[in-house]
């Protein structure tokens, strides 16, 4: 896996700050006086604010990471049995008869994380595909994509950066 890694350029960080909406309430790129990185492999972008691995983006979606604690305790929570852990770390997506809670107001398209029922692990950010309102009324199917996880490739990068 190669991986380049630069420093952002106060213009750069700039830009980058206007495409960050949803977390400018958790960052605090304005200010020009945090070190702002990139790690680059395989068409995935890991944004490193103050040397922690905050972001990535894939594509157009800019997403959380797993360190990303002050935001992430901040969104949904779905609780999954222990017996849905295992798939949920090989990047299974969420299903309804695995979820033994949900936690917080969330709108349909809403970064959640998900959490074991046991020790409250977070082990993905995914994207809600239902409101919390209306996640708990849905016994079947797919109720969250998983779109970090775990031992992911995503963590990866940012493990090796």
């Amino acid at each position: 896996m190669s991986i380049s890694r630069r420093t952002l350029s106060h213009k750069e960080v700039k830009a980058l700050a206007s495409q960050l909406s949803s977390f400018k309430d958790y960052l605090n790129l304005e200010s020009g006086r945090v070190s702002v990185e990139v790690a680059r492999s395989g068409g995935i972008d890991i944004f490193f604010v103050g040397g922690v691995p905050l972001l990535f983006k894939i594509g157009e979606i800019i997403a959380p990471t797993l360190l990303f604690e002050t935001y992430l305790s901040s969104l949904g929570r779905i609780v999954v049995d222990m017996g849905a852990v295992a798939h949920v770390c090989n990047g299974a997506n969420i299903m309804a008869p695995g979820v033994k809670g949900v936690h917080g107001i969330f709108q349909e398209g809403s970064f959640v994380t998900v959490v074991d029922e046991k020790y409250g692990k977070t082990l993905a950010v995914g994207r809600a595909l239902y409101s919390s309102e209306s996640m708990i009324n849905i016994s079947r199917g797919v109720v969250v994509e998983n779109i970090h996880y775990v031992g992911d490739r995503i963590y990866r990068i940012y493990k090796s950066a």
